[in-house]
């Protein structure tokens, strides 16, 4: 079997509320998740590293995570993959905070993922694992990667935190079941991209976060 080259990741912190929008790639190909804010500004610091932009991945509704998406697709119509369970907020500016910060915002995708759907974007192998917590249809990504696993949790699981669930349609209690759902499918050595501050790893989480961990 070929191995196939290990994928890279890159990012930007956009936004009003320092959002992370990153870049996955392998082979000039980019995957962007969750554009954050100035899309055309994404497209062209990506198009600038020699990078061709092939798909975008939402990890959950919320404003902070969309409001780049329709000027990116304005430099280049490529398709739109998020999780079926959280079509609700994407159709509604009020739910997904969007009107609030006075800059309402609607969003479709081409896909409509299910939890544990295995897909292709840009020539990368993806899972989507419906987290529910921060919002109903909440999910991550992840990426097997060889021996270098990743997983982009939007806000479900940060660097020694959570996602708030104090926002229309935010559960703690199903936060909690959803970050440990994580804990007990994934290797400890996962790589995690969050969607608001520094990358951690899934093992330090497990045993160090402060909001769920696992004890011993």
């Amino acid at each position: 079997m070929i191995q196939l080259e290990k994928v890279s990741v890159g990012g930007f912190c956009l936004g009003a509320v320092g959002t992370n929008t990153y870049i996955v790639y392998r082979d000039k190909k980019a995957v962007i998740i969750d554009p954050a804010d100035n899309g055309e500004g994404i497209f062209d610091a990506v198009s600038e590293e020699g990078l061709s932009i092939e798909a975008v991945l939402i990890t959950h509704a919320h404003f902070d995570h969309i409001l780049g998406l329709e000027g990116l697709l304005s430099k280049k119509s490529v398709p739109v993959f998020a999780p079926h369970a959280e079509k609700e907020l994407f159709s509604n500016a009020d739910m997904n905070q969007s009107a609030v910060f006075n800059r309402p915002c609607t969003v479709s995708a081409d896909r409509w993922l299910e939890d544990g759907e295995a897909f292709t974007a840009g020539g990368i192998s993806f899972t989507m694992i419906h987290t529910p917590g921060h919002t109903p249809g909440s999910c991550c990504y992840y990426i097997e990667n060889g021996d270098e696993p990743l997983l982009f949790s939007g806000d479900t699981l940060f660097q020694a935190s959570v996602g708030r669930t104090d926002l229309p349609g935010g559960n703690s209690e199903a936060l909690k079941q959803s970050v440990m759902k994580l804990y007990d499918m994934l290797p400890e050595n996962t790589h995690v991209y969050p969607g608001h501050g520094e990358a951690t790893w899934l093992g330090f989480e497990k045993k160090y976060n402060p909001y769920v961990s696992v004890e011993g």
